[in-house]
């Protein structure tokens, strides 16, 4: 066994070498869908808003029962929550500006696309 000669190998071609052929002609790239919001998607936002907002109807609810038992520390609480609440309203920006600089991100990000599909 040792002793055996391999067999000698047929040579490589020469020409080239033909191309698989693939059912359904040449090979394209498939084209990348962007994803559409579903029925499930949206229904999920709904239940995920109604569980929020119950849960903070249930922690009102509670609140107000507890305020109802204690008078005083409900008033000082209270007194201590409303400059706390007017720095965080204060401190945020309004909803124009919001808006203003949505447009503006809009616009600059159109002019971007138009110039990369003229190239």
């Amino acid at each position: 066994m040792i002793d055996e000669v391999a067999p000698e190998r047929e040579p490589l071609a020469e020409g080239p070498i033909p191309a698989r052929v693939v059912r359904g002609g040449s090979h394209r790239p498939r084209r990348m869908r962007r994803a559409r919001p579903t029925v499930r998607s949206g229904s999920l936002a709904v239940v995920l808003a109604a569980a929020i907002l119950t849960g903070l109807a249930l922690a009102f609810q509670g609140f107000a029962r507890w305020a109802g038992d204690h008078p005083g520390w409900a008033v000082l609480l209270g007194l201590a929550a409303v400059p706390v609440l007017y720095a965080l309203l204060r401190g945020m920006p309004h909803a124009r500006d919001l808006r203003r600089a949505a447009r503006a991100g809009m616009a600059e990000a159109e002019a971007d696309c138009g110039e990369a599909r003229y190239r």
